[in-house]
């Protein structure tokens, strides 16, 4: 699988100690089993797989928790159409979705509940933040949601490892009794287009519950960080 590097670092406002993100992120063009956390993971043509590594963060107290917060986006081209929303547990892993449709076309996202917290298996929570939005509103070409990974407070390094894959609905979005349309449309994008909306359409930030600080990374780099990825997308 095709692979790149994004990092960044982030600095605590309340005692100015820096926390380093990265996140390592491979694009498969063809089905594949990885093992993480103990757990063995089939990735599906066009998956796109995230490792995300967060260094030592200052807790002012051991029962305080962070947040990762994941923004995950789909988006078509067509003047009109049907997009939804759908979240749950999966049956076949210990693990939770959510999935953002366009027509007949998803974005699906896979978060298993075991990280690796300094050096061992942990549980992990995983949460779709629906109030989280920020007054954008999901429309009939255009939908996001917004995943909180909960992480309890730690000493040297938090791994991660969410997965984002393209599917091809049997059941358009127009069928979904909560779906936003305008009128019924059939998507014109192909796989490979989708598989360059995964990798440019989820962004991170990084919570602390108590403190409630929230960090961004800086507009100009990540933007910088999505064209790179789009344009590897594109190459393959």
């Amino acid at each position: 699988p095709v692979k790149y590097l994004y990092s960044t670092n982030i600095t605590n406002q309340l005692d100015q100690t820096i926390t380093s993100v990265s996140v390592s992120i491979q694009y498969f063009d063809k089905q594949q089993s990885i093992t993480f956390a103990g757990e063995l993971l089939n990735m599906n043509q066009y998956s796109i797989k995230y490792s995300i590594n967060i260094t030592s963060y200052s807790f002012t107290n051991s029962l305080n928790q962070l947040q990762l917060i994941m923004k995950v986006s789909l988006e078509s081209q067509q003047d009109q159409g049907c997009s939804a929303l759908e979240s749950g547990n999966t049956t076949v892993t210990n693990s939770e979705y959510v999935k953002l449709q366009v027509d007949d076309h998803s974005l699906y996202g896979r978060f298993i509940k075991r990280g690796i917290i300094d050096g061992r298996i942990s549980t992990i929570t995983n949460k779709l933040l629906s109030n989280y939005n920020n007054g954008e509103a999901n429309q009939f070409n255009n939908i996001h949601s917004y995943i909180g990974i909960g992480i309890r407070s730690y000493h040297r390094l938090v791994q991660l490892d969410p997965d984002f894959s393209v599917l091809v609905d049997q059941r358009p979005a127009t069928d979904n009794d909560n779906s936003v349309c305008s009128s019924q449309s059939k998507s014109k994008l192909s796989k490979a287009q989708l598989a360059g909306i995964i990798i440019g359409s989820v962004g991170f930030a990084l919570v602390t519950l108590i403190s409630i600080t929230y960090l961004v990374y800086k507009k100009k780099k990540a933007q910088n960080f999505e064209n790179k990825l789009k344009n590897m997308a594109n190459a393959h």
